[in-house]
């Protein structure tokens, strides 16, 4: 694994994990969860040597909660 995918997957993790483990979160704590979500799983995409896969979630990323990084939070509940 490239040294660039396993700083971008200790990242993401860093970032989700201190994120979840929080007692309450902010809106800006579901957006920067959002954005390493995405990295994630871009790079699980990058890294995967599997183009069908790319070639299918192109076709599918336009539908509701199917797009990288998307997340149903109820917002009216969060902090700040």
């Amino acid at each position: 694994m490239a040294d660039e995918a396993r700083q971008a997957f200790v990242y993401s993790l860093s970032v989700s994990g201190a994120i979840t483990r929080k007692g309450s979160v902010t809106v800006q704590d579901i957006e920067d969860y959002q954005a390493v979500n995405t990295l994630f799983h871009e790079t699980i995409m990058d890294l995967c040597g599997n183009d069908y896969i790319a070639k299918v979630y192109d076709r599918i990323r336009h539908l509701p909660m199917a797009e990288l990084g998307a997340v149903a939070a109820n917002l009216d509940r969060l902090e700040g």
